[in-house]
Parts: structure tokens; sequence; C-alpha cells
């Protein structure tokens, strides 16, 4: 029994509090207009208090310039015409108010790039009795975001986003932040994402004219985005140790053409890892900073891959046109005076420079009619150098000196040359 007496107790209290919130919803919309500023003096503007609480990132889309943030965009305002006294209704202070059903201010994003995507939360806008409303509008905005990538991948982004009234001006309506800096604007605790971290906050509040020449309170909320730039990062590193390789490739024999047929893959390679991140990369009209990385690994392994195949090129060289070409700028009799140019013909054949092969075993010298252990290295029998005048041969050792002479010289001046370059670029940012 004394459980029914309390059930019972509680369906009349609730029967009781229902009919006073009823009745209180009843006085308040009765008569009442939503197309009239709530204020009763109308020469006197409406003070809206406004700020942001951003919750998270949904998308950057560098390409198109745009960013879209799921933001909880909160307004305080007085209507004077919704206010009551407490004790004439039990008390009740508070009311969970259809947005529908009441005056709003015509607040927007100026900057959107799209419909926002609102979404509603049962008790988003409270009314006290004061007639004090609070108006929580969840919703995803998308809004342009002009991009400085001058420092890409290592940058940092500022975007605004540009609240105020899109029907009345000054006069009419006071569009102010709220005087508390941390509802003025403040992340959510759950606030995450893969690739951009918020390093600061900000907002303003200033005038500008419509196109009527009317003056408007707008607040301009500014986000300060940190890039994280770790996967761009590995993807440079691959490329730089490519280039690295190229540079230990220049250390095997010019007169390898193994060297120049491994060197021509360095390029293609960055070429393709490249074509790997094109997706995430912004088109820009200027050089970002890992354009320029890019394009330095690249020319640098092209340099390599084509001072390469020159080199083994002129050192492969065997016509005999070029060289009386050269022949008629050059002392050949002063130069024939130099030991390392005394050339001889050995067995129908020409010799390398006289290079002169040891061995331990004994061969027979037919000349001298003994042994000796000096065997020569010939020319093979269809090889061009037979071809060549003696001169010419002095001229082709001539050319081969001065061409690894400067390819050692190409060998110490590239790497140094890149790894200053790329040095003063990371360093430079």
């Amino acid at each position: 029994s004394i459980v029914f007496l309390l059930l019972g107790g509680v369906s009349v209290f609730n029967v009781e509090g229902s009919s006073i919130e009823k009745q209180l919803r009843q006085d308040l919309f009765q008569n009442y207009s939503l197309d009239v500023r709530p204020v009763t003096n109308i020469s006197k503007p409406i003070k809206v208090e406004m700020g942001i609480a951003i919750k998270n990132l949904e998308e950057f889309n560098q390409k198109i310039e745009s960013i879209k943030l799921n933001i909880w965009l909160r307004m305080n305002w007085v209507n004077e015409y919704m206010s009551w006294n407490t004790s004439n209704y039990e008390g009740m202070d508070f009311l969970a108010i259809n947005p529908e059903q009441v005056w709003r201010p015509d607040i927007e994003l100026y900057n959107a790039g799209g419909l926002p995507e609102i979404y509603t939360l049962v008790g988003g806008m409270n009314l006290y009795n004061s007639g004090e409303f609070m108006w929580s509008r969840p919703g995803i905005f998308k809004f342009s975001c002009p991009l400085k990538l001058e420092e890409f991948p290592f940058d940092t982004q500022t975007c605004e986003m540009t609240f105020g009234s899109w029907v009345y001006n000054q006069n009419y309506l006071e569009l102010a932040p709220y005087e508390d800096t941390s509802k003025s604007i403040d992340i959510l605790d759950d606030f995450s994402h893969s690739e951009w971290k918020v390093l600061e906050m900000s907002y303003q509040k200033s005038i500008i004219n419509d196109d009527n020449n009317q003056a408007k309170d707008i607040i301009t909320y500014s986000v300060k985005l940190k890039r994280f730039s770790h996967y761009y990062q590995l993807s440079m590193g691959m490329t730089g140790v490519l280039v690295f390789v190229s540079f230990i490739i220049m250390l095997v024999s010019p007169d390898n053409l193994s060297r120049t047929g491994t060197a021509v893959f360095i390029p293609l390679t960055i070429l393709a890892l490249q074509l790997t991140i094109a997706d995430k990369v912004p088109v820009v009209g200027y050089y970002t900073l890992m354009d320029k990385y890019f394009l330095a690994c690249f020319v640098c392994s092209m340099f390599v891959s084509i001072e390469s195949g020159i080199m083994y090129a002129l050192l492969m060289i065997n016509s005999t046109k070029i060289f009386n070409w050269m022949e008629t700028r050059m002392d050949m009799d002063e130069i024939k005076n130099k030991d390392e140019y005394n050339l001889t013909e050995i067995n129908r054949g020409r010799s390398y420079n006289l290079e002169v092969i040891n061995n331990n075993s004994k061969h027979v010298d037919e000349v001298n009619n003994n042994y000796t252990n000096r065997i020569f290295r010939t020319i093979a029998h269809d090889n061009s150098d037979l071809f060549l005048t003696e001169n010419n041969m002095i001229v082709k050792k001539i050319l081969k000196k001065y061409c690894i002479y400067v390819d050692n010289l190409l060998r110490l001046a590239t790497p140094l040359i890149f790894s200053i370059y790329i040095g003063a670029l990371i360093n430079g940012r």
C-alpha cells in the first residue's frame, strides 16, 4: 500500500509539473510572432553573444583549398517578450525550446564553401526565466582556406571563418564574442586528426559595410594548423638515398658500360616515387620546398647519368676524323718527347699504353732465347685501334687522361654541391 501511495504521489507531481509547463508555454507563445525582433524598443539593437567549439577536422581538401570543420556554434541573446516570474509557475526557471518556434539571429558563415551539414540535438535551445536564450548549433561547416605552401610539407596554415548577420545591420543586431575567452573559441578534448595539429586559435570582432553601405558586425575566427610531415619526410628521405646511390655509382670506372646503364635507372625511380604521392601534393603556381627538393634530386641524378654516358662515349671513341682534328691543335713533336706517350707496335697490334701484366709462370722470349715473366697485353685483331695512326693513339691517350681527370673532379664536386644546396634548402625554411 505504501508503494502504491508513493507511485500515486509521483504521478500527481508529474501531472502537476506538466500542467505548469504547459501553462507557461501557452502564456509565452500566445500572440508571439517569429518575424519581429524580440526588443520592446525598435530603435535598440539586439545583442547576440557568440562563440565556437571545434570538435573535429573532417576534411582538408588542399587541391581546391577548402576545409570542413565540425564545430558547435553557440549563441546567447535576450528575448524581452519571453521572460516570466518563477513564483507564478512553481519556481520553474528553464524551458527546452524548439528552435523553429522562436526568433533566431540569422548568423551565417560569410566565406562558406557549401551548405552546412547541420544536425540537431534534443534540447539544443534553452530558455531561462530572464528571457535569455542559449542556442547550441552543432554542424559541419565547409569554407574556403587559401593556402601558403612555400614551405610545404613543413608548413603551417591559418584558416579563417567569418560570421555575421545576413540581414540585420549594426543598428538592429549587435554581434559580439563572449566575454569569457574560453567560451569564445575552444577545442573539445576529443579533437584529433592524422595530418594536422591545431597550434592556436584566435578571434577578432570588426565592422564591414555591405552592398547598401550599411555597417555590420562580424567576428573572424582564426585556426592555425601545423602539418604532420612524417609521411612526406619518408618520401623525401628515400629520394635523397637514391641520389647518393647515384654518387656511389660514379665511383665505378667511367669506361665501364654498367655504370651508365645503372645510373639511368635512378631518375626513373625518383619519378616513380613522386607518382605515389602525386594525389597528396597540392597543385600551385609556384615552387614549394618539396618541389625544389625533388627537382634538385632529379636534376642531380640525371646529371650523373648524362655525365656517365658522355664519359663512356669519349673514352670509347675511335674516330680518326676527330683525332686528326685534335692533332692539328696540338704540338705533336713536343708531346712525343714525353716518355708516357712513347708507343710501340707489338705483334701486329697496338699495346694499351705498354701495359705489362706480371705473371708467375715463365714464357719463352723468342728474341733473346730466354725465359721471361713479362706478358704484353695486345689489341684484338678486330679492334678499331688497329686503324689508328701513332698520333691518333697519342691523342686518344691524352683525351682519356683529361676525361678521367674531369670525372674524378665531378665525383667530388657533385655530391658536395648537392649536399650544400639541400642543407641550405631545409635549414632556410
